[in-house]
């Protein structure tokens, strides 16, 4: 069931379906709460973002009856990063407390990854990089390519919010390299489109004598965030 998870960026409809058929089953509170979950990603970054509550928040009720504790600190990240697009702030910021709390290792170390994300979204950059910090580390020792080559391409996008252009290069490089290595081509697809925006930054520092400049939201105006985060799609 759980690979069903990393489907829903490869091939989204396809792990769509196969959530919906699972649910027609009456599975077992976990393997429902995983088919939900798929569900409600695929709403929040596809679909309708109060359905995709809806979902998340079921999952959640159904990895508790199954006393997962691991499983219940996944889908609350999930649940955490839609709610703050769906503005409720506090709400999702509360979720992934609780999540943190709730994993262990590695599953932790994804919560943080998705709570670093928020961070970004709200323009905390420092904190995100805080979060990312310790969830590469634990993510790399569990050879996790998968969501190492995420935190990474999160990582090199708010080093580039902050100026830090090699920094952000060196990132995009790495993760890139990581995807080579995957099914994922949605992913690969943005750390390679967005691998060019350290190169026009540096290109934009070099014509400006060695200066670059912010706008009053201090976030440089050459900064892009991936297509697909700018959509809600957080690979969360």
């Amino acid at each position: 069931m759980l690979e069903l998870l990393p489907l829903v960026f490869a091939a989204p409809n396809d792990a769509l379906a196969r959530a919906e058929a699972v649910l027609h089953t009456d599975p077992p509170p976990l393997h429902a709460s995983v088919a939900h979950q798929v569900i409600g990603i695929w709403q929040r970054d596809w679909g309708d973002l109060r359905l995709a509550l809806d979902h998340l928040r079921r999952a959640r009720t159904l990895a508790a009856r199954a006393d997962s504790a691991e499983r219940e600190a996944d889908v609350l990240a999930t649940l955490g990063v839609a709610l703050v697009h769906a503005g409720r702030t506090r709400q999702g910021l509360a979720a992934f407390e609780r999540g943190i709390e709730r994993g262990t290792g590695h599953t932790r170390a994804r919560v943080r990854y998705r709570r670093a994300y928020s961070w970004w979204v709200l323009g905390h950059h420092r904190e995100a990089l805080d979060d990312l910090r310790r969830a590469i580390t634990v993510l790399r020792q569990a050879d996790d390519v998968i969501w190492t080559a995420r935190a990474l391409t999160l990582r090199a996008t708010v080093h580039l919010a902050l100026g830090a252009v090699d920094r952000a290069d060196a990132d995009f490089t790495a993760a890139e390299a990581l995807w080579d290595t995957t099914g994922q081509e949605h992913d690969k697809a943005d750390a390679v489109e967005s691998r060019g925006s350290p190169r026009s930054a540096r290109g934009t520092y070099r014509r400006r004598c060695g200066c670059w400049t912010r706008p009053r939201s201090g976030t440089p105006s050459w900064v892009r965030p991936p297509s697909c985060w700018t959509s809600g799609a957080a690979r969360c």
